[in-house]
């Protein structure tokens, strides 16, 4: 027996030193970080917080995590009327990029039309609680603004958004706040067309909304709104061999907020309708 023991001292001599040495790492490391980490992701999450605006180098990390995800979600990613957004960067003027928004996979559609570009995305608080916090960590650098779509609780990102254009960052909103997986539209709010209007008032000049219409290849039925978010992500994402049939994005003409009705809800009714106008399957 004891020779035994003496046979296995050497192999538990090494298993406490290293104990030892991992509790210590934990101590008086990692503990540290972590508990940093997590911090941090807290801030993401609040609604309306802003961190520092995206780097380029973060822009561009954004950019290749949005084709690997894409590649493997929806395969060919096709834009057209990039020839507008060009035109919006050229000219220097302040604008934001609304789409409608029938999938999780949206914002990393967004990424990719952005090219790279320096941009500020709204989302929704969860995706900064994702994963133990992960999620802050990684979309926090790229520029994301989270927001409680509770009703009445989303007016502090609001007001950062409303801050983030007077300062001539760009800015990505999808107008209806929620995606919906079944690709049916959801009802689009005013706060676009608000914001538009106040900074358009502060700055002195128009500011732009450039229109986009998402067209997936395919999708699932009504019965997928069901169910509890996270478990259509998640659906989609097992299943993704099926819905990986491509993705055509259509970007239109930039509108004006002098054109807008004064009235707020007439305004973002003519957002929708410019908005829905671009669906491919219209078009054709």
């Amino acid at each position: 027996m004891l020779n035994h023991i003496l046979a296995w001292l050497p192999q538990l001599i090494y298993l406490g030193v290293a104990a030892v040495a991992l509790y210590a790492f934990w101590r008086f490391y990692f503990k540290d970080v972590w508990a940093r980490a997590q911090a941090y992701s807290k801030n993401i999450a609040t609604c309306g917080y802003l961190a520092p605006p995206p780097t380029q180098r973060a822009s561009k990390w954004l950019r290749r995590f949005a084709w690997c995800l894409s590649f493997a979600q929806v395969g060919t990613v096709r834009v057209h009327g990039r020839e507008n957004l060009e035109a919006l960067e050229r000219s220097g003027k302040v604008y934001m990029l609304n789409m409608n928004h029938p999938s999780w996979m949206d914002p990393a559609i967004a990424a990719i039309i952005m090219d790279g570009r320096p941009t500020r995305f709204f989302a929704t608080h969860t995706v900064a609680t994702a994963f133990w916090g992960l999620g802050g960590l990684l979309a926090g650098p790229c520029g994301v603004i989270s927001v409680d779509l509770a009703r009445g609780k989303g007016h502090p990102a609001y007001l950062a958004g409303v801050q983030v254009l007077k300062e001539r960052q760009r800015l990505i909103v999808f107008p209806s706040g929620w995606a919906k997986l079944d690709g049916i539209e959801a009802e689009h709010k005013t706060g676009v067309v608000r914001m538009a209007k106040e900074v358009s008032e502060a700055l002195g000049e128009p500011v732009y909304m450039l229109p986009g219409f998402i067209r997936y290849g395919r999708y699932p039925g009504s019965w997928i709104v069901k169910w509890p978010a996270p478990i259509g992500y998640f659906f989609m994402f097992v299943f993704r061999s099926w819905y990986r049939n491509g993705v055509v994005v259509n970007l239109g003409e930039a509108i004006s907020s002098a054109d807008l009705p004064a009235d707020a809800h007439a305004a973002k009714d003519l957002l929708h309708d410019r908005i829905m106008a671009l669906d491919p399957r219209r078009s054709n």
